[in-house]
């Protein structure tokens, strides 16, 4: 099992979040597995830096890359304290740093991905990248702001956010959620 630490660029105070997760996952589950801990909806291109080469899916097919289904987290990240660079949704342009803090011995029982912690709420997608984050935040917090810019990210945001709000139980639900979907699905067969 690899331990992860996976931090947003620019946040301050930081957005992180520690992650366990298998090393023998494709990079494309990794991928999967920080849209769930950063509550995204995989909407947007991504890739992977790892050493200088990028990794992404068949999606990116215009980009450089080498596919991330063919490679396994452990084949490319070896030794603790390696680092390597996640980055979605190129027009919001999201970066996160991961690290590989350590490796934690393999309990056959216990495969399950986890998030073990981390601190604040993601930001939503779509918000405008890091910089749209803060200025959505000093809108919803400021009581002199434009009422109107206000109500539209309240209405957009669903009628509430909260910036401090992180709950490991709440990730784990989404983990297990996602980890017993069905892999894949056959329509039902009409009866003549």
């Amino acid at each position: 099992m690899f331990q992860l630490k996976v931090t947003l660029h620019d946040s301050n105070p930081s957005i992180w979040r520690r992650l366990q997760i298998p090393g023998n996952v494709t990079l494309g589950k990794l991928h999967h597995a920080i849209q769930v801990l950063m509550d995204w909806k995989d909407y947007h291109l991504h890739l992977f830096d790892i050493d200088g080469q990028e990794y992404s899916d068949t999606r990116a097919s215009d980009l450089d890359t080498k596919e991330e289904d063919a490679y396994t987290l452990g084949e490319l990240v070896t030794k603790p304290k390696t680092k390597f660079f996640y980055a979605y949704d190129f027009g919001d342009s999201w970066e996160m740093s991961v690290v590989l803090e350590k490796i934690l011995p393999f309990d056959a029982g216990n495969e399950k991905i986890r998030c073990t912690g981390g601190r604040l709420a993601g930001p939503p997608e779509d918000c405008g990248g890091i910089m749209g984050f803060y200025g959505m935040l000093e809108a919803l917090s400021d009581p002199n702001a434009d009422e109107v810019e206000r109500d539209n990210y309240l209405e957009w945001l669903g009628g509430k956010f909260d910036p401090e709000a992180f709950s490991v139980e709440d990730i784990n639900k989404k983990f297990d959620k996602w980890l017993n979907l069905p892999k894949t699905t056959k329509p039902a067969r009409k009866k003549k």
